[in-house]
């Protein structure tokens, strides 16, 4: 079985173009069984409420195939922010975490207006998975502060820093903080067997961006040796790490 924690729908005229018949042709071809989408709509569109409804309904039309985690954006009013809370109590079963882009928001990781989420995250034990990268915004550091001011929270580094060939900022902060974690989403296979070697291979689990880059993004050069790389522990990345992590 293949999990990907880190997959996506959504369509953004002048952004994005992720339709969900996108993802379910590459898990067919590709053979993944199993995706946890957001819905990038909520951050390109400023369409936080209405936009994890969406995403929402496309989980209820294939349980089979997806979860989802909802998107938190910065600028909720307090009424939006109950709202949201709502949608995941009125959801649970669908719902495998929270989805946090500080780039797309424009907002550091650690800006007091996503406090609500990490609040959320301790409250109902569901884990955030940040959109990391070398910027003001999303950099290692800035996710780590949210971590360590919310250490009852679970965080997913989501890319390792995009901007890193190495991911070692990354890979050092999933070693150093029992609750961070990390997805193979845009990260060379190497940076999977250097965590192996750190013994934090149990802290990896694989993630991709799907279908970012179309129907086919399963084939990326970054990720077409994942399938075939013959280590005992490539099971569990691709699969058995994340099936504990959110408690399938």
């Amino acid at each position: 079985m293949i999990i990907d924690i880190h997959a996506h729908c959504g369509v953004v005229e002048n952004g994005h173009k992720m339709p969900i018949e996108n993802q379910l042709y590459g898990m067919e071809k590709y053979g993944i069984d199993y995706a946890i989408i957001s819905n990038v709509e909520c951050g390109e569109c400023h369409d936080c409420i209405e936009g994890n409804k969406r995403a929402l309904e496309i989980v209820k039309q294939y349980r089979d195939k997806f979860s989802c985690m909802l998107w938190a954006t910065e600028d909720l009013t307090e009424d939006e922010k109950n709202q949201f809370e709502e949608l995941y109590l009125q959801n649970k079963e669908l719902i495998k975490g929270l989805k946090v882009h500080p780039d797309i928001s424009k907002t550091a990781a650690d800006d007091p207006c996503f406090d609500y989420v990490y609040r959320m995250a301790e409250k109902y034990d569901l884990p955030v998975l940040l959109h990391t990268n070398n910027t003001e915004f999303s950099s290692i550091e800035k996710s780590v502060n949210a971590a360590k001011k919310y250490p009852k929270a679970r965080f997913i580094l989501g890319h390792m820093d995009i901007s890193s060939d190495d991911c070692i900022e990354a890979l050092n902060a999933v070693r150093d903080y029992d609750n961070i974690y990390g997805d193979t989403c845009w990260i060379w296979l190497d940076a999977v067997k250097k965590a192996n070697e750190m013994g934090i291979i149990h802290k990896m689990m694989f993630g991709t961006d799907s279908p970012i880059s179309g129907k086919d993004t399963y084939m990326d050069v970054y990720y077409k040796d994942y399938y075939t790389f013959d280590a005992d522990y490539m099971h569990d990345v691709m699969c058995e790490n994340a099936r504990k992590f959110f408690k399938f």
